[in-house]
């Protein structure tokens, strides 16, 4: 039964699109994660969704009614413009994670996370990679 729900969107939008719409999906999931969400019950003005990939944008371009809807929007803006919206990149560690690999290591590399600007965050999540302190590090082991 839940595999027949969870075909529909996808037969009915494709594959790309019931992505998306997994995605915009997701949003309203991580509001009743973090217990807010008598904050989708008033309207907020707009929604901003930056990606780097014009598709992904046209996919929620097209579920805007949908979107809106859904998230009590009033209105969705897709975009590309990092800069405009004053994106900005942070990382928290996963301790648990990279205690247990860094042992004795782990407290410069926490001193050297705390450093890291948005623009390095970012060529973390682009790269997936990152070295600090001379210790490679991989996505997984932090939150951004």
């Amino acid at each position: 039964m839940c595999q027949r729900t969870l075909t529909g969107p996808e037969r009915a939008l494709g594959p790309a699109r019931a992505l998306t719409l997994d995605a915009v999906n997701n949003i309203g999931n991580l509001y009743s994660t973090q217990g807010r969400l008598e904050d989708t019950e008033t309207f907020l003005r707009t929604l901003v969704v930056i990606h780097p990939d014009s598709a992904y944008l046209e996919d929620i371009r097209s579920l805007k009614g949908y979107t809106c809807e859904e998230l009590n929007v009033r209105d969705l803006v897709p975009s590309t413009d990092e800069a405009k919206y004053n994106v900005q990149y942070s990382v928290m560690a996963d301790w648990s994670t990279l205690g247990k690999k860094l042992k004795k290591d782990v407290v410069r590399v926490r001193k050297a996370l705390s450093t890291l600007t948005s623009d390095q965050v970012k060529k973390f999540v682009q790269d997936k990679t990152i070295t600090l302190e001379g210790i490679n590090q991989f996505r997984g082991t932090a939150k951004l």
